[in-house]
């Protein structure tokens, strides 16, 4: 199954199979956005706030450590836990 719907996303498919589950996947689409989506009466523009923090050396690095790019290299094995805390501390 998921290996056939990678004809869905082609533009011009070129085999009969391709056009069949491209045309298919376009008028589902179709009838998805007239029927299923969520309709959106109103958007909102994002707003930017400032927010201030007052945070003690630890505190920081405790702040710092729960940053995804941090937690990405702990959990890949790049640098423990005790080298990044070490690490954000030197940087201070």
């Amino acid at each position: 199954m998921l290996d056939a719907m990678r004809y869905a996303f082609l533009e011009e498919p070129k085999s009969a199979l391709g056009k069949l589950i491209s045309g298919a996947w376009k008028k589902f689409l179709a009838w998805w956005d007239e029927r299923k989506r969520p309709k959106v009466e109103k958007t909102r523009a994002s707003a930017k706030y400032k927010i201030k923090y007052t945070f003690s050396l630890d505190e920081f690095v405790d702040f710092m450590m729960i940053q995804s790019n941090v937690n990405e290299k702990i959990e890949k094995g790049i640098i423990s836990v005790h080298e990044a805390r070490e690490w954000i501390q030197m940087l201070l």
